[in-house]
């Protein structure tokens, strides 16, 4: 979900349902469908509030979960 801010639309929050196993998300977003150029990793939280945007444009955005393909130690 996005709520982006009709005070300053230079601000977006972003918000997602959490990836069970998942160790953080990237969020990718750009000013084309098929160009999301700029993008931010998040680790421990299922939400995201930018504050650069331009303010008359329309934004498109994705976010994909990743793990880091190992198993973390743990003492036997």
């Amino acid at each position: 979900m996005i709520a982006r801010d009709p005070k300053d639309p230079r601000d977006a929050t972003l918000t997602w349902q959490p990836v069970e196993g998942a160790d953080g998300y990237v969020v990718r977003y750009g000013i084309d469908p098929d160009k999301f150029y700029n993008n931010y990793m998040i680790y421990d939280a299922y939400s995201l509030t930018m504050h650069s945007l331009n303010r008359d444009e329309e934004y498109y955005f994705e976010v994909e979960a990743f793990d880091s393909g190992t198993d973390y130690y743990r003492e036997s």
